[in-house]
């Protein structure tokens, strides 16, 4: 996850999956008045067709396994996730989630779940009329990536990008436009960042006064 311009002066921290194994990374942010969000992305594991030995959801079995767990990485991933959207509610913070959810993200159980949390889809739900969604992985026949939020959005844009379109991939790119207001909890007066002067390595009285 990348924060830039104006997002960047005004991270506060990081928190990644504990255990290590990547399966979501956030960033929190700081508005006004302790006005917190955090932004989350998260990769939900698929089951393998037959003869993925080095499929991410095999990695995660074999990492629980080792520790005697044997119970389903989805399953897994669910749980610690929606522990951790729990914890972060119940301490004041807005959330969005941007995820590859690798099953339906209007009705697969991490959909539901999300909703269950307060936490609504951001994208198929402002484009209602248009039916059906359009699939998001390339091969695919369903929308299985999505942006789920706290925040009332009522009235920002949002979609999806075509096939290979922001950046090379086999899934569609899911944007939203998110207001400062909504972000921040206020509307923030721009910041104005200078860049440094860079050192002019090919001139020789430079490099010389530099050293001197």
């Amino acid at each position: 996850m990348i924060a830039t311009k104006e997002m960047a002066a005004r991270c506060k921290s990081g928190n990644d999956d504990p255990t290590g194994l990547g399966r979501w990374t956030s960033i929190l942010s700081e508005g006004t008045e302790g006005y917190l969000s955090r932004y989350v992305c998260v990769y939900n594991p698929c089951i393998p067709t037959q003869g993925s030995v080095h499929s991410n959801y095999l990695q995660h079995q074999r990492y629980y396994q080792r520790m005697n767990n044997f119970n389903d990485p989805i399953f897994l991933l669910q749980r610690d996730l929606c522990a951790a959207l729990e914890s972060w509610l119940s301490n004041g913070k807005h959330l969005t989630i941007m995820i590859d959810a690798n099953q339906d993200i209007r009705s697969g159980s991490l959909a539901q779940a999300f909703t269950d949390l307060g936490i609504h889809e951001a994208i198929i739900s402002r484009h209602s009329d248009l039916q059906p969604p359009v699939p998001t992985q390339q091969m695919g026949s369903r929308p299985i990536d999505g942006i789920f939020t706290t925040l009332d959005l009522t009235h920002c844009r949002s979609g999806y990008l075509a096939f290979g379109e922001g950046f090379k991939s086999d899934h569609r790119l899911a944007w939203i436009d998110i207001p400062f207001q909504a972000a921040f909890g206020h509307n923030p007066p721009h910041l104005h960042q200078n860049d440094p002067s860079r050192l002019s390595l090919q001139d020789p009285r430079i490099v010389a006064r530099y050293h001197s």
